[in-house]
């Protein structure tokens, strides 16, 4: 309903003073006041079409490189939809483009997971420079991604130390082990271990730590185990010590799920399965949540395990046999920042047990959970937050599961546990290794 109030009117003109007039943004524009048009977005006082519409100008003025440093803006800050499009409109002008603007935009873009624009930015760069080092260091992520881990170790070699710094080293550590090459790995570590020591002394960074130990873990397992061509399933055991319960049929896929949504009876028999496997790692003592998805499987998991469930609070200290449950392990919790903060603390020293019915290939997960349902591109549930958890569970009981789509590799799960038991981190003993956030960089392809 319009407002023809006096305080309505003026309330419609307060709005229509504050937006920006074009003269005044393209003003910002030709001095190259980025930031300020990045304030008037979140203000509300100039839209994305007007800022799209400055892209276009510049660019037709063969202003490639005012015009690549608004595009990133736009893909990194404000995740727009049109970012492949933008990125398109960047390549045919890529020429008048400074290269270090256009690696801005591939960060920009692979933070969006736009991998495939991402690549051709690339593309236009090493045609303009050829050995740029941040572009070689992209060049080598991507790779990653597309299970290529012989071209990712050997650009991210080519990469000078300094510029990959302790982080950028640890990550050619881990990708020198997949390519199981000892003598590079030694080195890769040994100067990452330098590079740590030499920034901790400016500011300490725990996880810079946390990643040379866990590719120094890597190292080791690959070393005692005969896994020679790894599916998806060995390769989250031997990088995280994770049990994934279920992997595609499509060979296409590689072992990941595609963009189907999982169904009610997908998720009922993936709750059974873990809840057979969860025994197989001792006693268990507590179901706890911190989502509404989780807390669907957390009642799920305690019907059948004769469990108690509960939410996760600041003032729970976890207890070794406590397995947090998850729907989706990319959801954050929606909590108080304690809760939030208690929970990573319980995460990172190694007590609390995770489980969750789907891990999301491409966007990045805060942790890779100790037991995986699957791994899918999609992980959307059926079952809305307000829908009733007796509800929820009769459904998943009810609707028949798309058996035709998963792997008939049970025996595959029980040999992996049997042969390399002391690999799953479920199994470990306390001390346990923190949680690693998800690398979608494994050694096989797939990557978007």
């Amino acid at each position: 309903m319009s407002d023809y109030s006096e305080e309505g009117i003026s309330a419609s003109k307060e709005v229509e003073q504050s937006e920006i007039s074009p003269e005044k943004l393209e003003a910002f524009v030709e001095a190259g006041d980025i930031r300020s048009i990045e304030t008037a977005l979140r203000e509300m006082n100039v839209r994305i079409p007007s800022v799209i519409r400055q892209i276009d100008r510049c660019l037709i003025e063969g202003q490639s490189n005012v015009a690549t440093v608004l595009a990133t803006m736009l893909i990194s800050r404000f995740h727009v939809t049109q970012a492949n499009a933008l990125a398109d409109q960047i390549i045919s002008q890529a020429e008048n483009a400074g290269a270090d603007e256009l690696v801005d935009l591939v960060a920009a873009l692979m933070q969006q997971e736009r991998l495939s624009s991402a690549r051709k930015v690339l593309k236009k760069i090493f045609e303009k420079i050829q050995g740029h080092d941040r572009a070689q260091y992209f060049q080598s992520l991507l790779a990653a991604r597309a299970g290529n881990i012989e071209h990712a170790f050997q650009s991210i070699a080519r990469c000078s130390p300094k510029l990959l710094g302790a982080h950028g080293l640890a990550q050619q550590a881990r990708f020198a082990a997949w390519c199981r090459l000892p003598k590079a790995f030694d080195g890769a570590v040994r100067l990452a271990k330098q590079a740590e020591e030499k920034e901790n002394q400016e500011h300490s960074d725990e996880d810079v730590s946390i990643q040379i130990k866990a590719a120094e873990r890597l190292q080791n397992r690959l070393s005692v185990t005969n896994i020679e061509n790894p599916t998806l399933r060995d390769a989250l055991f031997l990088e995280y010590g994770s049990l994934l319960i279920e992997e595609s049929l499509d060979e296409a896929e590689f072992g990941c799920f595609d963009e189907t949504p999982i169904t009610y009876g997908d998720a009922g028999r993936l709750i059974r399965k873990i809840a057979e496997i969860l025994p197989k790692f001792g006693e268990i003592q507590e179901l706890v949540y911190a989502t509404e998805d989780g807390e669907v499987v957390a009642a799920g998991l305690s019907q059948i395990l004769k469990k108690p469930y509960r939410a996760w609070h600041k003032e729970l200290n976890a207890k070794d046999g406590d397995w947090l449950c998850m729907g989706s392990a990319a959801t954050h919790p929606h909590v108080n920042n304690k809760t939030v903060q208690s929970l990573d603390r319980a995460l990172m020293q190694g007590t609390l047990r995770t489980l969750c019915l789907v891990l999301p290939r491409g966007w990045r997960a805060p942790i890779v959970p100790d037991v995986i349902g699957r791994m899918t591109t999609d992980d959307e549930f059926p079952w809305e937050i307000d829908d009733e958890i007796e509800d929820i569970y009769e459904e998943m009981v009810d609707d028949e599961p798309t058996s035709e789509l998963i792997r008939n590799d049970a025996e595959k799960v029980e040999e992996n546990m049997r042969a390399y038991p002391h690999l799953t981190r479920a199994s470990e003993p306390l001390p346990r290794f923190p949680h690693l956030s998800y690398r979608d960089e494994l050694p096989l392809p797939g990557g978007r």
